[in-house]
């Protein structure tokens, strides 16, 4: 069943609905063509290959229609396709596609950092950082808070997910599959997938509510 969304251009189902099994033979030759050409350092968990999105709908290339709860790692927080912001990205790319903002001046880049400023917590004045993800914002905190307290090491937690990037990596204790291959070697010459790659003053565990009874 289909119903109308608020862009009146795009359907929307009211459940999702899969034609199994999966995944389908268009999928399933994606998946054959990405074994051959993309790093297998990527994590994929399940066959779902996207060909278009609506609000909180996503449909594969076999057209099996998925309620997305992942909205891109927590980044499409109004859904896909939402008509403001398919507006919004077309005004821009028809304006320019990229400048350098740490190389020229661009005035929404400062119209954003206001609106973020007001809006973030603290009396304090703000100042505001613009990176391209997660890892990015962990490695710029991490140089921040060495240049700030002149003190080398940090403190992450074990079962926490910081980044894969060399940095970010050091603090990430999730899976040991993360580390491996990339930290120094053991005293056997093998391969650490717990040792550190830069300093960190140790990994204690998340506070759960158990560890706080009596």
């Amino acid at each position: 069943m289909m119903t109308t969304s608020g862009n009146d251009a795009i359907p929307s189902p009211q459940r999702p609905h899969l034609q199994a099994p999966l995944p389908g033979p268009r999928a399933a030759a994606v998946l054959e063509r990405d074994r051959d050409l993309i790093s297998p350092s990527y994590t994929r968990s399940y066959p779902f290959v996207m060909a278009r999105g609506e609000r909180v709908w996503v449909w594969d290339v076999d057209e099996n229609v998925y309620l997305d709860m992942t909205a891109g790692i927590a980044v499409t927080n109004v859904g896909h396709a939402h008509p403001r912001v398919v507006a919004a990205v077309q005004e821009q790319a028809a304006r320019f596609l990229h400048m350098s903002g740490t190389d020229f001046y661009y005035e929404l880049q400062i119209h954003l950092a206001e609106r973020l400023s007001a809006i973030a917590p603290g009396e304090a004045p703000k100042r505001i950082f613009y990176t391209n993800s997660g890892a990015e914002s962990v490695e710029a905190a991490l140089k921040l808070a060495r240049y700030v307290t002149g003190r080398p090491r940090v403190l992450a937690f074990i079962g926490a997910f910081h980044g894969r990037t060399m940095g970010a990596l050091s603090l990430t204790g999730s899976k040991p599959v993360h580390r491996r291959g990339f930290a120094p070697p053991d005293a056997r010459g093998h391969s650490c997938a717990l040792c550190l790659l830069l300093p960190v003053s140790g990994q204690p565990h998340l506070p759960h509510m158990w560890r706080c009874l009596p």
